[in-house]
């Protein structure tokens, strides 16, 4: 069976640029054409063919900033430089690929899995159910994230449905246990508001200064 591969004129090309164009609303690029290597055989460069549709290659900051987004969104990621069509232009434009990211309003470290709020509910709903009750702080990896995403573990635990054990009976380690953890999470001493355990430590040790002091001979020892 002979398979006839479709001809088109300068004049369809030309109007499938324009079609492309008007549906993104901005000039399409070279690798969202498919009929890219045509476009460039036919009118010798694909900056040509974008000439001859009377389409301009200029881009507003917004446009590179939605180039920026669309890939983030279809990676589910922060993209890299070398995944987002005219990384060239947006580096010129401003600055570094990372400062546009910002601007795009995305965070540029890609080696960190990004959470959402839902996400981090069911990992603490997972470890619930495993463990038979609430999990501890020192017992979620994500601890630090459900903190400055919910304010502290407890609003987590209950955004999530499950019933928080006040207790009572905390030993020494436990509390310094739970303070280092945060620390460890954070890179700084928590807030009041950060920490369900903070007047307990502060009726026990007499203040957030001194239980670091205690958790610091501790580990000397």
């Amino acid at each position: 069976m002979n398979i006839k591969k479709q001809r088109y004129t300068d004049s369809e090309l030309v109007s499938i640029i324009q079609e492309e164009a008007k549906k993104l609303g901005r000039p399409p690029t070279a690798k969202e054409m498919k009929l890219a290597p045509t476009l460039i055989y036919r009118f010798g460069s694909y900056k040509k063919a974008l000439e001859a549709a009377g389409v301009t290659e200029k881009y507003a900051d917004d446009d590179l900033l939605d180039l920026i987004k669309d890939k983030y969104r279809e990676l589910g990621r922060p993209p890299k430089k070398n995944e987002v069509p005219k990384s060239r232009l947006i580096v010129k434009r401003f600055g570094s690929f990372k400062g546009a990211l910002k601007l795009a309003g995305i965070n540029g470290c890609s080696k960190k899995t990004m959470y959402s709020n839902d996400d981090l509910l069911e990992i603490l709903q997972a470890s619930a159910k495993e463990l038979g009750r609430p999990p501890k702080q020192d017992e979620i990896k994500q601890t630090g994230t459900i903190i400055k995403r919910f304010g502290n573990f407890n609003n987590a635990l209950k955004a999530a449905g499950i019933e928080v054990v006040h207790k009572r009976g905390y030993t020494d380690d436990e509390l310094l246990d739970l303070l280092q953890t945060f620390v460890k999470e954070h890179g700084r001493t928590p807030k009041k508001r950060e920490f369900s355990q903070w007047q307990t430590i502060i009726n026990r040790f007499g203040s957030i200064d001194k239980a670091l002091e205690a958790a610091s001979m501790r580990i000397r020892t």
